[in-house]
């Protein structure tokens, strides 16, 4: 299997300076909208207006991704895509965060994780990258 390349996030306004964020945007309205990247020479992205958080693996060969981190159920997902597309695995919150939305993704100490916000607190979802299993949850500091 051959490895993503040129990945990138894509940019509602790529020429807005971010760092001295001069019209004072939130958070949220300063999420990238997508990613992109290449594969055995096609093109690939993930384009979604209410945002989209994503994170090349370790090894180049898949994307984990977050959409809609500050939206609802329907537009929050989060999940591993292959470098060709295809989703891998979806990230299925356990019972006890049910009413959280994931929030990021990021590696910590090597691991893939998954972070969750919600009523009962913040969470980070320590992820296998082959199956999509969770192995570990816990609470964010």
């Amino acid at each position: 299997m051959t490895k993503l390349q040129n990945f990138r996030h894509i940019e509602l306004d790529p020429s807005y300076d971010k760092i001295q964020d001069p019209k004072r945007l939130t958070v949220r309205e300063l999420l990238p909208v997508g990613a992109s990247w290449e594969h055995n020479g096609q093109k690939y992205e993930v384009l979604k207006p209410w945002g989209v958080l994503a994170v090349p693996s370790n090894d180049f060969r898949s994307i984990a991704i977050v959409e809609g981190p500050f939206e609802t159920e329907q537009k929050n997902r989060a999940y591993v895509m292959n470098a060709d597309g295809s989703v891998r695995f979806e990230i299925n919150k356990p019972s006890e965060l049910t009413t959280s939305s994931f929030s990021d993704v990021y590696y910590v100490s090597g691991e893939l994780c998954f972070f969750s916000s919600g009523s009962s607190g913040d969470f980070r979802l320590s992820i296998n990258e082959i199956d999509g299993t969770i192995s570990k949850i816990n609470p964010s500091r």
